[in-house]
């Protein structure tokens, strides 16, 4: 039989999970999460500013690396605007006995710079006639019936040119021309190297632009 106690029993809601679990936490327990809760904040704040950091240095490095980038651009075109300035090449030159009038083929190199260049080396000249044929094995100097001998291939042209400054070689010719053969009928190409005043090695090839000479700066 039921009785009106059984109903109001029965009819009773339980306590919820969230009631109990609220209620029946210990108080230490709580700030023990907190705890924990302010020491993950903790960690997470030095992870964020080891990032910023990282990423602040990795950031001035490209800035430094770009600004040494730019100022060995600036030096390279500085030092090559230097060397384009100096030429070689075929040049009709007066003989160089006193007070001839006959001109003859030589080499002229000319530093139109404003710095002085220094071990001026003749490396090649050929001479590519009209036809085709190619003449490499050249001799400067004065000829044999002068009594000096000529000499043939590279040779040390100049130790310093001065700004302005010119140096010459007298009586160029090419073994195996054919004799009433002219260098106006062809092409001849002079190649040659220097060094600027940093010490730097440039190599030019007739009227092409200059090339640095590989492995030959201050330091090798």
């Amino acid at each position: 039989m039921l009785t009106n106690a059984a109903i109001e029993l029965a009819f009773q809601q339980p306590p919820s999970t969230v009631d109990f679990l609220w209620w029946s936490w210990p108080t230490d327990e709580f700030a023990a999460w907190g705890q924990w809760a302010g020491g993950v904040g903790s960690i997470a704040a030095v992870i964020v500013a080891l990032a910023v950091l990282v990423r602040d240095r990795r950031r001035a490095e490209t800035e430094r690396i770009e600004r040494e980038r730019e100022t060995a651009r600036a030096e390279l075109e500085h030092r090559f605007d230097q060397a384009r300035t100096v030429v070689g090449g075929l040049a009709m030159l007066l003989g160089d006995i006193p007070g001839s009038t006959t001109r003859f083929p030589g080499i002229k190199i000319v530093n139109h710079g404003a710095r002085p260049i220094l071990e001026v080396d003749l490396e090649a000249v050929t001479f590519t006639h009209r036809d085709g044929t190619v003449f490499d094995d050249f001799a400067v100097g004065t000829p044999e019936y002068f009594r000096q001998r000529q000499v043939r291939g590279a040779r040390r042209f100049a130790d310093v040119l001065g700004p302005q400054g010119e140096a010459v070689q007298h009586h160029l010719n090419f073994a195996g021309t054919p004799e009433r053969m002219r260098l106006e009928e062809g092409v001849v190409e002079v190649t040659f190297t220097f060094l600027d005043i940093d010490g730097y090695r440039w190599r030019r090839v007739g009227g092409r632009a200059p090339a640095l000479v590989e492995g030959a700066g201050p330091a090798a």
